[in-house]
């Protein structure tokens, strides 16, 4: 039983990993050679979107209305000294929240 479930379970995984890479990317944004950790989404009442980028030394916010020439459009410097490979970024409302460690 432990075997046949195994087998269902590998078998779902490959068929959702296969599927995955019919993906084709609309634009790109290099942020080299800086890092980037999190990235989450904003839609504004006009419905325009928004990417937040968590980098090594900043928040990023990206114009991705038209995904085929992302923009950035503004930047939140980090602090002085804090540089860090890991910056989240989750919105609650109108609101963005960015941590880092």
């Amino acid at each position: 039983m432990k075997k046949l479930l195994l087998s269902m379970a590998l078998l779902i995984a490959g068929y959702f990993s296969i599927a995955q890479n019919n993906l084709v990317p609309l634009g790109y944004l290099s942020y080299a050679p800086e890092t980037v950790a999190g990235v989450w989404h904003y839609t504004d009442s006009l419905g325009n979107e928004y990417a937040l980028v968590g980098a090594s030394d900043r928040v990023s916010i990206v114009d991705v209305t038209n995904p085929a020439t992302p923009t950035e459009i503004f930047t939140i410097p980090a602090l002085p000294g804090q540089s860090s490979l890991w910056r989240e970024i989750k919105t609650y409302g109108k609101f963005a929240y960015a941590v880092s460690v």
